[in-house]
Protein backbone atom coordinates (compact mmCIF):
# COMPACT_ATOMS: atom_id res chain seq x y z
CA UNK A 1 0.00 0.00 0.00
CA UNK A 2 3.08 2.29 0.72
CA UNK A 3 4.24 1.84 -2.81
CA UNK A 4 0.74 1.87 -4.31
CA UNK A 5 0.64 5.18 -2.65
CA UNK A 6 3.91 6.61 -3.76
CA UNK A 7 3.17 5.32 -7.39
CA UNK A 8 0.38 7.67 -6.81
CA UNK A 9 2.35 10.99 -5.47
CA UNK A 10 0.59 10.43 -2.15
CA UNK A 11 2.47 11.65 0.34
CA UNK A 12 2.17 9.99 4.22
CA UNK A 13 1.18 12.63 6.43
CA UNK A 14 1.40 12.95 10.09
CA UNK A 15 -1.46 9.96 10.61
CA UNK A 16 0.12 7.39 8.33
CA UNK A 17 3.34 8.04 10.24
CA UNK A 18 1.68 7.22 13.73
CA UNK A 19 -0.38 3.80 12.09
CA UNK A 20 2.93 2.79 11.06
CA UNK A 21 4.63 3.76 14.55
CA UNK A 22 2.32 1.26 16.51
CA UNK A 23 3.22 -1.18 18.49
CA UNK A 24 2.94 -4.79 18.61
CA UNK A 25 1.61 -4.46 21.57
CA UNK A 26 -1.13 -1.57 20.85
CA UNK A 27 -1.91 -3.66 17.70
CA UNK A 28 -2.91 -6.57 19.36
CA UNK A 29 -5.49 -4.58 22.11
CA UNK A 30 -6.83 -3.02 18.61
CA UNK A 31 -7.03 -6.81 17.19
CA UNK A 32 -8.72 -7.71 20.23
CA UNK A 33 -11.18 -4.68 20.33
CA UNK A 34 -12.31 -5.34 17.03
CA UNK A 35 -12.57 -9.38 17.48
CA UNK A 36 -15.08 -8.23 20.42
CA UNK A 37 -16.97 -5.19 18.72
CA UNK A 38 -17.62 -8.12 15.69
CA UNK A 39 -18.86 -10.80 18.05
CA UNK A 40 -21.11 -8.73 20.67
CA UNK A 41 -22.50 -7.21 17.15
CA UNK A 42 -23.55 -10.76 15.94
CA UNK A 43 -21.10 -10.88 13.28
CA UNK A 44 -19.61 -13.89 14.09
CA UNK A 45 -18.15 -14.73 10.54
CA UNK A 46 -16.07 -11.87 10.30
CA UNK A 47 -14.58 -12.24 13.53
CA UNK A 48 -14.00 -15.74 12.30
CA UNK A 49 -12.36 -14.17 9.34
CA UNK A 50 -10.25 -11.95 11.04
CA UNK A 51 -9.05 -14.07 13.22
CA UNK A 52 -8.42 -16.81 10.98
CA UNK A 53 -6.54 -13.89 8.72
CA UNK A 54 -4.32 -12.96 11.90
CA UNK A 55 -3.66 -16.83 12.44
CA UNK A 56 -2.36 -17.48 8.85
CA UNK A 57 -0.11 -14.23 9.00
CA UNK A 58 1.46 -15.48 12.08
CA UNK A 59 -0.43 -12.04 13.53
CA UNK A 60 -2.71 -14.07 16.24
CA UNK A 61 -1.99 -13.93 19.59
CA UNK A 62 -3.44 -15.33 23.35
CA UNK A 63 -5.93 -12.33 23.72
CA UNK A 64 -6.89 -12.68 20.30
CA UNK A 65 -7.35 -16.60 21.12
CA UNK A 66 -9.12 -16.03 24.05
CA UNK A 67 -11.75 -13.75 22.64
CA UNK A 68 -12.16 -16.13 20.15
CA UNK A 69 -12.52 -18.88 22.33
CA UNK A 70 -15.34 -17.69 24.33
CA UNK A 71 -17.34 -17.03 20.88
CA UNK A 72 -17.24 -21.04 21.02
CA UNK A 73 -20.13 -22.91 21.71
CA UNK A 74 -18.46 -26.14 23.33
CA UNK A 75 -15.54 -27.87 24.59
CA UNK A 76 -14.99 -29.44 21.33
CA UNK A 77 -14.88 -26.70 18.91
CA UNK A 78 -12.92 -24.78 21.65
CA UNK A 79 -10.17 -27.94 21.72
CA UNK A 80 -10.37 -27.75 17.65
CA UNK A 81 -9.68 -23.85 17.64
CA UNK A 82 -6.51 -24.26 20.25
CA UNK A 83 -5.38 -27.33 17.85
CA UNK A 84 -5.16 -24.91 15.04
CA UNK A 85 -3.68 -22.34 16.79
CA UNK A 86 -1.15 -24.48 17.58
CA UNK A 87 -0.14 -26.02 14.63
CA UNK A 88 -0.28 -21.76 13.45
CA UNK A 89 2.93 -21.72 16.09
CA UNK A 90 0.69 -20.08 19.11
CA UNK A 91 0.93 -21.65 22.12
CA UNK A 92 -1.81 -22.18 23.97
CA UNK A 93 -1.35 -20.06 28.30
CA UNK A 94 -3.16 -20.72 31.82
CA UNK A 95 -5.99 -18.29 30.85
CA UNK A 96 -6.59 -20.74 27.55
CA UNK A 97 -6.44 -23.55 29.47
CA UNK A 98 -8.64 -22.09 32.11
CA UNK A 99 -11.55 -21.06 29.73
CA UNK A 100 -11.00 -25.54 28.41
CA UNK A 101 -11.13 -26.90 31.64
CA UNK A 102 -14.53 -24.62 32.30
CA UNK A 103 -16.13 -25.30 29.27
CA UNK A 104 -15.31 -29.19 29.86
CA UNK A 105 -16.70 -28.79 33.49
CA UNK A 106 -19.56 -27.03 32.64
CA UNK A 107 -20.45 -30.10 30.42
CA UNK A 108 -19.46 -32.87 32.85
CA UNK A 109 -16.92 -33.66 30.95
CA UNK A 110 -14.75 -34.29 34.37
CA UNK A 111 -12.20 -37.09 33.04
CA UNK A 112 -11.45 -35.10 29.63
CA UNK A 113 -10.85 -32.08 32.36
CA UNK A 114 -8.41 -34.15 34.18
CA UNK A 115 -6.81 -35.70 31.38
CA UNK A 116 -5.93 -31.67 30.43
CA UNK A 117 -5.00 -30.52 33.64
CA UNK A 118 -2.45 -33.27 33.07
CA UNK A 119 -1.50 -32.36 29.66
CA UNK A 120 -1.08 -28.53 31.08
CA UNK A 121 1.24 -30.21 33.93
CA UNK A 122 3.37 -31.99 31.47
CA UNK A 123 3.85 -28.83 29.27
CA UNK A 124 4.44 -27.03 32.39
CA UNK A 125 1.43 -24.58 32.50
CA UNK A 126 1.06 -24.02 35.80
CA UNK A 127 -2.34 -23.43 37.51
CA UNK A 128 -3.53 -20.11 38.69
CA UNK A 129 -5.92 -18.52 41.05
CA UNK A 130 -8.58 -18.76 38.27
CA UNK A 131 -7.56 -22.33 37.87
CA UNK A 132 -7.87 -22.99 41.55
CA UNK A 133 -11.39 -21.52 41.16
CA UNK A 134 -12.52 -23.27 38.11
CA UNK A 135 -11.59 -26.60 39.77
CA UNK A 136 -13.21 -24.74 43.23
CA UNK A 137 -13.10 -26.63 46.12
CA UNK A 138 -16.49 -27.93 45.85
CA UNK A 139 -16.80 -28.85 41.71
CA UNK A 140 -20.23 -30.07 41.98
CA UNK A 141 -21.74 -27.45 43.60
CA UNK A 142 -19.58 -25.04 41.22
CA UNK A 143 -20.53 -27.48 38.26
CA UNK A 144 -24.09 -27.28 39.37
CA UNK A 145 -24.31 -23.62 39.21
CA UNK A 146 -22.44 -22.88 36.01
CA UNK A 147 -24.41 -25.55 34.05
CA UNK A 148 -27.72 -24.36 35.18
CA UNK A 149 -26.11 -20.14 33.96
CA UNK A 150 -25.70 -21.49 30.85
CA UNK A 151 -28.57 -23.74 30.22
CA UNK A 152 -30.48 -20.28 31.08
CA UNK A 153 -28.28 -18.21 28.87
CA UNK A 154 -28.71 -20.72 25.71
CA UNK A 155 -32.54 -20.61 25.98
CA UNK A 156 -32.81 -16.77 26.59
CA UNK A 157 -30.59 -16.86 23.47
CA UNK A 158 -33.06 -18.56 21.99
CA UNK A 159 -30.45 -21.77 20.91
CA UNK A 160 -33.26 -24.00 22.36
CA UNK A 161 -31.19 -26.87 20.66
CA UNK A 162 -27.50 -26.46 22.39
CA UNK A 163 -28.93 -26.13 25.46
CA UNK A 164 -31.08 -29.44 24.71
CA UNK A 165 -27.73 -30.75 23.65
CA UNK A 166 -25.77 -29.86 26.57
CA UNK A 167 -28.68 -31.28 29.15
CA UNK A 168 -28.49 -34.15 26.94
CA UNK A 169 -24.89 -34.30 27.31
CA UNK A 170 -24.94 -34.08 30.93
CA UNK A 171 -27.36 -36.63 31.59
CA UNK A 172 -25.66 -39.10 29.50
CA UNK A 173 -22.93 -38.31 31.50
CA UNK A 174 -24.54 -38.89 34.72
CA UNK A 175 -23.83 -35.36 35.96
CA UNK A 176 -27.63 -33.65 35.04
CA UNK A 177 -29.46 -32.79 38.54
CA UNK A 178 -33.17 -31.46 39.94
CA UNK A 179 -31.83 -27.88 38.80
CA UNK A 180 -31.02 -28.61 35.36
CA UNK A 181 -34.42 -30.70 35.04
CA UNK A 182 -36.03 -27.68 36.20
CA UNK A 183 -34.53 -25.53 34.13
CA UNK A 184 -35.44 -27.20 30.61
CA UNK A 185 -38.98 -28.07 31.95
CA UNK A 186 -39.27 -24.59 32.36
CA UNK A 187 -38.29 -24.40 28.49
CA UNK A 188 -40.96 -26.82 27.74
CA UNK A 189 -43.76 -24.78 29.20
CA UNK A 190 -42.26 -22.25 27.90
Amino acid sequence: LLREMAQRGIEPNGFTDRVLARTAEELSRQRTSVLGRLLKAGETSRAWELFDGLLERGHADEHHLTTMLKACTGSEEQRALVSRAEQAGLEPDTFTYNLLLGKLYVEGRTEEAEALQRDMAQRGIRPDEYTAKVLGENPEEVLTKQCTAQLGRLLKAGETTKAWELFDGLLERGHADEYHLTTMLKACLG
